[in-house]
């Protein structure tokens, strides 16, 4: 039932939003056939699978002097001819409502987050291995300002979170931000965010209360930026004992030139797999570049997320690349045996080769390291991606693409290699 109630919601925003005739609308609809060597992921696979896809998209942006909406939506209905997999009707989706009750002062915001996550964190990407996610969210921001520099904001929230299995939960979250505009470049605030989650199986899932209290500086330079976070999050488990952790974030930007910059991070932070997924939105598809596994985990567990990791980016004449390398450390306050060090390195670009034909690429490696010493495996995971994509019209566009992916674990049931061929044609509005 909640595949089905996620879809008709995705469909009902591509239907009504076209409706939106101020807003600024692009939408697209097409087809593509793939081939799969190993569509299971599996170490010994007897058989090949053919797929048929049929793909729509829309994007609606709309700003008035009441309310914004930004709707970024894509819904896929694959069906995978041979049966070796099963069909999946799933998709992703942003769409943000903003209504300006008191423009700056009193606004209330809608949002909505449909994508996908594993349903076993350690198995493969496989389509078996993937459920539709839906998160709702709304609620209001009160702004009090004292002056031009000096304000007071309290955010409220209620949520529900939609699995395809055991993990539903409603979340209710309130949180206060004093923020000071110190001068032109720097900026200070103090946070104290709280949240409660609670379960509708409570048997499997353990609800449980966060409060994280902690002091943030943002400061800018020309096309320089530094970000920094200090403090604590306590957590209150209904059936284990507390927990406090500390909470760090150093992030410095820096442009070299208009088109290029890097990006220095870490980060030591308390979260949880519903939390990630509305961080990070849905744009971990399965396939990507750089998504490892392809899918965010659904484990109910709380776990510290420590990571270090550098990014650069730049743009030249005829295309652009993006190189991220990153080492990060997990542990798990309850599934120890998902604590894992991963380190990983990414390559994605595109390269304009007229003004109608592309070439995208991307090239990913991941090294991830399991620590519970009841669990022995390590896996190395490669993955490989080039697309050539040609327009055929101003509206009309054709692509085909090669993707290769590769697991060599030290326990040989985790083993996989896949090579996949796609074809795809599509209509567009631009």
């Amino acid at each position: 039932m909640t595949r089905k109630r996620n879809i008709n919601l995705l469909t009902a925003c591509l239907c009504l939003s076209t409706n939106i005739y101020a807003a600024e609308v692009d939408y697209s609809a097409g087809v593509s056939l793939a081939q799969y060597d190993n569509v299971n992921l599996i170490p010994n696979p007897t058989q090949k699978e053919t797929s048929v896809t049929l793909r729509g998209a829309l994007s609606v942006v709309e700003d008035t002097a009441t309310y914004s909406t930004n709707i970024d939506a894509r819904a896929r209905l694959i069906n995978y001819t041979n049966d070796i997999a099963p069909d999946q009707n799933t998709g992703d989706m942003v769409a943000n409502l903003l209504w300006k009750i008191d423009p700056g002062r009193f606004e209330w915001y809608l949002d909505d987050v449909f994508t996908q996550s594993a349903i076993d964190t350690l198995a493969s990407n496989s389509p078996a291995n993937r459920q539709n996610v839906n998160i709702l969210s709304t609620g209001p921001d009160y702004t009090i300002r004292f002056d031009a520099t000096n304000n007071l904001i309290f955010q409220f929230r209620v949520e529900r979170y939609n699995y395809e299995i055991n993990r539903d939960n409603n979340r209710a979250s309130a949180a206060i931000i004093w923020s000071k505009q110190l001068n032109s470049r720097l900026n200070v605030s103090l946070n104290d965010y709280a949240e409660k989650v609670k379960f509708d199986d409570s048997v499997f899932n353990n609800n449980f209360q966060r409060n994280d209290i902690f002091l943030a500086v943002s400061y800018i330079s020309g096309m320089n930026t530094l970000d920094a976070q200090y403090g604590t999050t306590k957590v209150i488990n209904d059936i284990y004992n507390d927990s406090d952790y500390d909470r760090y974030l150093l992030a410095i930007n820096r442009a070299s030139t208009r088109t290029s910059n890097i990006r220095l991070s870490f980060e030591n932070i308390a979260t949880d797999t519903g939390s990630q997924i509305l961080q990070t939105g849905p744009g971990i598809s399965a396939g990507s570049a750089t998504s490892g596994s392809g899918i965010t985990s659904s484990s109910n567990d709380i776990y510290v997320d420590k990571t270090y990791r550098a990014q650069y980016n730049t743009a030249y004449s005829s295309g652009s690349y993006a190189i991220d390398l990153f080492t990060r450390d997990r542990n798990y306050m309850r599934q120890n045996n998902l604590d894992a060090k991963t380190t990983g390195a990414a390559l994605t670009g595109i390269w304009n080769l007229a003004t109608r034909d592309s070439v995208r690429y991307g090239l990913t490696y991941l090294n991830t390291l399991y620590l519970d010493p009841a669990y022995n495996r390590e896996d190395d995971d490669y993955y490989y991606v080039i697309s050539y994509d040609h327009r055929l019209r101003r509206t009309l566009r054709m692509g085909f693409s090669v993707r290769y992916s590769e697991r060599n674990s030290i326990d040989s049931n985790f083993d996989y290699e896949d090579i996949t061929y796609i074809f795809n044609l599509d209509y567009t509005s631009e």
